[in-house]
């Protein structure tokens, strides 16, 4: 670990580490739950599809055929342009992913969803991008249910996009990440932590049911695991400066 960094690294923002390091974190805290949860309760980590925004981090790889549609004509054998033939095709990479999230549900036959944890990436935080949209709308449907929502942001840059008001938060320029908590069913109070780059990162409450307590996630201790997991620390020039926000 770099001591400069105690708690979350900038240099994992870079789009080439951010996907790997991102499931490697989220399976991370999946294994933390498993640590503190009480019997009657599990952890999962679930997928779901995702629309990519066309912004500069996400892979491009186009080629263009300008070359006409034609057909043979009826008479005579000539090829001629097909009539409405577009000009050419554009060829790209998908724009679907896999996201990855935690449930928090109960054991067994009922297997009730108590609590979704998320850990934001960058494509759920381009404002007016369809991810972005699709987002808004599941965080939209959790806070309608009796399901707790936590949301996880180490990305400094990009639009806010956890459930906690911005204008109601302290100066942007006092914290960089956040986690957010809506505690179901009070759709009025949202729980928030703030972390600085200089900062370790934070232990959170993570709501059960009604009548049992809390348990607590240690966002360092899964965020080092990771790290060490994916070997980072080999990975980064110290000398460069990290992304900027």
């Amino acid at each position: 670990m770099n001591p400069k960094y105690p708690g979350m690294n900038p240099y994992l923002e870079q789009p080439k580490y951010w996907q790997s390091f991102h499931n490697e974190f989220i399976f991370c805290l999946h294994e933390e739950l498993g640590r503190v949860l009480p019997a009657g309760y599990r952890s999962s980590v679930e997928q779901r599809l995702a629309i990519l925004p066309d912004v500069n981090y996400i892979r491009a790889d186009i080629g263009i055929s300008a070359r006409p549609v034609v057909r043979e004509a009826l008479e005579g054998g000539t090829a001629v342009a097909e009539r409405g033939a577009p000009t050419g095709m554009v060829g790209a990479l998908s724009d679907e992913m896999l996201e990855w999230f935690i449930e928090i549900s109960m054991s067994g036959g009922d297997r009730k969803v108590v609590a979704i944890i998320e850990v934001l990436s960058p494509s759920n935080k381009v404002a007016g991008s369809v991810s972005w949209k699709d987002y808004l709308q599941r965080q939209i449907e959790i806070l309608r249910s009796d399901t707790h929502l936590m949301e996880i942001d180490l990305l400094r840059f990009g639009a806010h996009s956890v459930a906690a008001p911005l204008v109601k938060l302290p100066l942007r320029d006092q914290w960089d990440y956040i986690v957010s908590l809506y505690r179901a069913p009070d759709r009025t109070q949202f729980a928030y932590w703030l972390n600085k780059l200089s900062e370790p990162l934070l232990e959170v409450r993570v709501p059960l049911l009604p009548g049992d307590p809390d348990v607590i996630l240690d966002l360092q201790a899964a965020f080092d695991h990771a790290f060490r997991s994916g070997r980072y620390a080999d990975e980064f020039d110290y000398s460069q400066s990290p992304p900027s926000a």
